[in-house]
Formats: structure tokens, sequence, C-alpha cells
């Protein structure tokens, strides 16, 4: 019998909704136009499930990106997870943003001494980022980031490959002009979120449907961090 994860990435402008089916994606539509979840998620929702031939109620569990990234994306993405889960009785899977670009990362660029760096434009000069090794482990929490020439100062020169990934990624590679980098990509997908949903599927790690609120990291205008990412 089939298992079925409905999949929901909103930490961007991207709107990006795919259907798991054990251990594959078997349906993904995204929409690349700015501002459109409000309008959008539910008819995607809607379109990923007709494709696969199933009903909402056929559903095991529903994932959601959970920051850090737009206020205002990742507050309809999450209500309209809560919304499904709460009619449906299904568990809420909650997965950082910046953990879904980490696990983009294809597993061919990624070497033993690695550094995958995923970044979420949070406008102007600022970027939420953090700091993972080839296995994917987090080695930061994610911060609030003013690039500038100093914000890669730790990284070591030698023997580490650089891995950049997401919308904030393009604009801070400028930093890198005299360091080997690979900009893996620069938005983020639902597809990407396969792994880390499995896992906390199967390790029952769900959230709560009534109380859980998106991570958003920071109140908006808020002055610069104190604390270095790396």
């Amino acid at each position: 019998m089939s298992q079925y994860l409905l999949l929901i990435e909103s930490s961007t402008q991207i709107c990006s909704v795919g259907l798991l089916e054990n251990d594959r994606v078997i349906q993904l539509l995204e929409s690349e136009a700015p501002n459109v979840h409000t309008e959008r998620m539910t008819v995607m929702i809607q379109q990923v499930l007709k494709a696969a031939g199933i009903k909402a109620w056929d559903l095991d569990a529903v994932a959601v990106s959970d920051g850090p990234g737009s206020y205002t994306s990742l507050r309809v993405g999450l209500s309209v997870a809560k919304g499904l889960c709460y009619t449906l009785q299904k568990p809420l899977i909650t997965i950082p943003s910046l953990d879904i670009l980490a696990y983009g990362v294809l597993s061919s660029e990624i070497r033993n001494d690695a550094v995958i760096i995923p970044m979420i434009d949070a406008r102007r000069n600022e970027v939420y980022a953090a700091r993972y090794n080839a296995l994917l482990h987090p080695l930061t929490p994610p911060l609030s980031i003013i690039l500038d020439k100093n914000w890669f100062e730790d990284l070591p020169e030698d023997q580490t490959k650089v891995i950049l990934c997401g919308s904030g990624a393009e604009k801070a590679s400028r930093f890198f002009r005299d360091r080997a980098y690979v900009l893996a990509f620069r938005e983020t997908s639902a597809r990407f979120m396969c792994n880390p949903t499995l896992t906390k599927f199967r390790q029952k790690d769900f959230s709560d449907v009534a109380y859980h609120t998106p991570y958003y990291h920071k109140a908006p205008n808020i002055t610069q961090s104190s604390k270095k990412l790396f």
C-alpha cells in the first residue's frame, strides 16, 4: 500500500507543491510569479492530487517549510498545511527552510571536506544563512547576515569546496572572486523536501497543528546581529 506525503515549500516568492509516494516525488507544481501563494497554493494542491489520482483523505501527512524566509509566504504555507491537517486529522511535519536548501545539493557535488551554505535573500544586502558539513549536518544555527567582505573570513582557503545555494547565494558569490565555489542553484523547491520529510515521518517527529508557528527568525527592521555566522 502506497504512502503519500504532501510537500509545501513557501519560504520565498516561489510557490512549490509536491507529492511524495513512498520515497519518490511523483508530482510537482511550481509558480515563479511573485506573491501568488494566497491565490494559487490551494489550487496547486488540488491539481497535484488530481494528477496523482488520489484524494486528500489518502494523504498520510502534510509537510511544510518552517522558515526562515518571507513572513507572508511562510504564514500562508503553514496556514494551508494546518488547515488540511486539522480537517483530515493527519500529522503536520515542519522542515527548516535552510535544511530544505541543503538537501537540494546533489550528492555528486559534495566531497568530504565540502561546506554547504544555503542562503535565502532577505532583501538589501542581507541573507538568512547557515553552514552544513558534507553529511548535511548543521554546523551553525540559522542567522541573519549582512554581507560584506569579511563574512566568509573563517572559511578555509584550501581543501574546502564551498557550495552556495538558494535565493541569496548569487549576491553573496561576488565575495568569492579569489576562492573556489559552486553555485548549485538559486531557487528552492518542494522536491528537496523528500529526505528530511521521510526522516521525520518515520520518527513520528510531528509539529502541533494548533500551536505551531513558523520560525521567522527576526521581526521586521531589526538591527544587525552581533553574532558571526562562521
